[in-house]
């Protein structure tokens, strides 16, 4: 069957792969880098099965995994299936091969860790070889990651649901709002800086003037009502007739009826990261939680974990890292975390356990990011830390220097971020991040982590999967895979039959491109 390969990046793809190895012996993954289709806007991979009851032969089946990066006949295709099914694994230019044994990738995927794509490509031994080092942790064992920082978003985030403010054309203020609605005496007092999109942190860190060039505020009331200034009451009665929710299912409702504000007007004190938090009304967010670390949660090329220079209240598209209790770290700990947090080491973590979206973005989520592998600081000598935060100070410098670390040629350099986007429009000279600064980086890491052997073969598998992922924003190209021209009769519908009916794996690619 030829189907979406967002599965590969999921965790219903977990499932789907454990149903497929309770019914088929699957044969092949075979993954295509060129989108085919014009629409939707993901890529596509094809699965070839054989049905069988025979558990025994499930479980003993070698499947083959095949990543096209160029095109290839289909003769080739499954000449290399067949050989690498059989212990014979050729290299070959412009393609990934893979072997798993069936019975081996459904134990790992019974244990919810890992999603295919970590198994396919191989990277659950890059993970496995950082987890045998004894300086890393889980990232949950320092900090919970929260979609946004404010009470309710912590709160919501840790229960696994939507974290949002439930109506941002209440709650988010430019400077032009606060002056219509008279708040202009309350600026830091109920209305608290705010980031209201990943989009705004362009760099390794964030500070009062990268927020004082779009000053944004949220409003932040955690009081009761009787206690409030006659302007704020005024505000919130706003909210509950005039103020009106612009999308969802509540759209043009006012914001007090949004779902998540009858929860908070319902809510009352809860325990938050060990702390107590009193919603006092549906207005009321909880106040804001300081994080040192904020994340842009999507993103097109590379995962920016920026240090917070300038504590602000975070649109829940934005990830806060908070430490859990008991946890604290200085500033040369904190950049030299932030190091790791922005090498190749962590950015091949989110490219298997984020989400691939539509136009080739990824997004991190709560869950999955709690399971990223990061350095231990506090196990390591203060030299490296030293050293590390030094590299973190040269990573901002670079960055500010480039004018953004969310382009594609400040990232990867004009000939690399040609290659990965197929974009000819590249501005041309620029060595990028990734060949300077994230180079040392990664090869200081893997000094520290005693991993000097894998530092190539993690940076190009990043290299391969951002490729990966960016294809999906590309045009099509229908001839990704080519048929034989003297095959045409093939188009039509035959099937060659297998055990219990089942097609066999050799029926032709060319009926289908």
């Amino acid at each position: 069957m030829i189907i979406s390969d967002s599965w590969l990046g999921t965790q219903y793809g977990v499932n789907f792969v454990k149903y497929l190895a309770d019914k088929f012996k699957i044969v092949a993954i075979i993954d295509l880098a060129e989108r085919v289709f014009e629409v939707p806007l993901i890529g596509a991979c094809i699965i070839l099965l054989e049905k069988t009851s025979n558990k025994n032969e499930r479980d003993s089946n070698n499947i083959v995994f095949v990543y096209l990066k160029k095109q290839y006949d289909v003769d080739t295709i499954l000449r290399t299936v067949e050989d690498a099914r059989k212990g014979k694994v050729e290299s070959r230019e412009g393609m990934i091969i893979s072997v798993i044994i069936q019975g081996e990738l459904y134990r790992h995927l019974e244990k919810g860790d890992v999603k295919p794509i970590t198994l396919l490509f191989n990277v659950k031994n890059i993970i496995n070889a950082i987890a045998s080092t004894r300086n890393v942790v889980n990232l949950g064992d320092l900090f919970q990651p929260s979609e946004g920082n404010t009470g309710w978003s912590v709160y919501a985030s840790m229960r696994g649901r939507g974290a949002g403010v439930g109506g941002e054309e209440f709650y988010y203020l430019d400077e032009d709002k606060v002056r219509q609605f008279n708040l202009d005496e309350y600026v830091g007092i109920y209305l608290r800086p705010l980031i209201s999109s990943p989009e705004r942190l362009n760099f390794f860190t964030f500070t009062d003037k990268d927020w004082e060039k779009k000053k944004e505020y949220i409003f932040m009331v955690n009081a009761p009502f009787t206690l409030l200034p006659s302007e704020i009451q005024s505000y919130i009665r706003l909210g509950e007739t005039t103020i009106q929710i612009t999308k969802g299912p509540n759209r043009g409702r006012p914001v007090s009826e949004s779902t998540v504000a009858k929860e908070r007007e319902e809510l009352g004190t809860v325990d938050v990261l060990g702390r107590s938090v009193t919603f006092y009304d549906w207005y009321d967010l909880g106040g804001v939680i300081e994080a040192p670390i904020y994340v842009a949660r999507g993103v097109q090329y590379w995962v920016r974990f920026a240090f917070a220079g300038f504590q602000c209240a975070l649109d829940d598209r934005i990830l806060a890292l908070i430490p859990r209790q008991g946890v604290q770290f200085n500033e040369v700990e904190l950049k030299a975390l932030l190091t790791y947090l922005n090498s190749s080491f962590t950015q091949l973590q989110a490219e298997v356990m984020g989400r691939s979206t539509g136009g080739g973005m990824i997004e991190l989520d709560v869950r999955p990011l709690s399971t990223f592998l990061i350095l231990n600081v506090k196990a390591l000598p203060r030299e490296d830390v030293e050293i590390l935060a030094q590299l973190f100070d040269r990573l901002e410098f670079e960055a500010r220097r480039l004018g953004s670390a969310n382009e594609a040629e400040n990232v990867f350099g004009s000939e690399l971020a040609k290659e990965l986007t197929g974009r000819v429009d590249v501005k041309v000279g620029i060595q990028g991040l990734f060949n300077t600064v994230i180079k040392e980086i990664d090869y200081e890491i893997a000094r520290i982590l005693g991993l000097e052997h894998l530092v190539e073969t993690v940076r190009a598998m990043v290299l391969e999967l951002v490729r990966r992922r960016l294809s999906r924003a590309r045009e099509p190209r229908r001839e990704a895979i080519k048929g034989s021209e003297e095959d045409r009769e093939l188009q039509r519908p035959r099937r060659r039959r297998g055990p219990e009916g089942g097609g066999g794996f050799t029926r032709r690619l060319d009926e289908f491109f």
